[in-house]
């Protein structure tokens, strides 16, 4: 990457790295020697991976124990959402562990492929609502729009417009 000269002689981009540098210690100091600093890349953003369970029960048993869940977060260095999150799962469903990250996988949808091509097969021009409809109707299974669209799309059928017709020629009405 090419930067241009300034008067001093110095890159524009060196003032810009040394303020991201200046921010990363600071941020490592600000979080002190606890889990979440380990969390800060060095470009100075935040890592998407896990807390350690062992922070987690830290976390959770601090509130219980008394703390607020911010007091909590505040008290271990991370973002006080997370700890409301954990604490709050913790009070309702003794739930302490990770969650799995990302989207779900599949669809509830899936085990009614071979139903649904062939009602698509069978009657080529059924809509989005006749097909929930029948979904509903004979597999009592309720299902949104979008997610019938989607499902639809990765099998590959796609609602193809026609081609607009050219306008009839007419003689003039007055």
């Amino acid at each position: 990457m090419r930067s241009a000269l300034c008067r001093s002689g110095e890159t524009r981009l060196e003032p810009i790295v040394a303020a991201n540098a200046e921010w990363q210690s600071a941020l490592r100091r600000s979080f002190g020697d606890n889990e979440a600093a380990a969390h800060i890349r060095d470009d100075g953003g935040m890592d998407a991976r896990a807390y350690s369970q062992d922070l987690r029960d830290r976390v959770i048993e601090a509130a219980l124990a008394g703390l607020s869940a911010r007091g909590a977060a505040e008290r271990f260095g991370i973002g006080d959402a997370t700890a409301i999150v954990w604490v709050r799962r913790a009070r309702d469903t003794d739930e302490r562990t990770a969650r799995k990250q990302g989207p779900p996988k599949g669809s509830k949808l899936d085990p009614h492929r071979d139903y649904l091509l062939a009602l698509i097969e069978a009657t080529p021009d059924l809509t989005i609502s006749e097909l929930l409809a029948k979904l509903l109707e004979e597999r009592q299974v309720r299902a949104a729009r979008a997610p019938l669209w989607v499902f639809l799309d990765r099998c590959g059928l796609t609602y193809k417009k026609r081609p607009r017709m050219r306008a009839s020629e007419t003689a003039p009405t007055s």
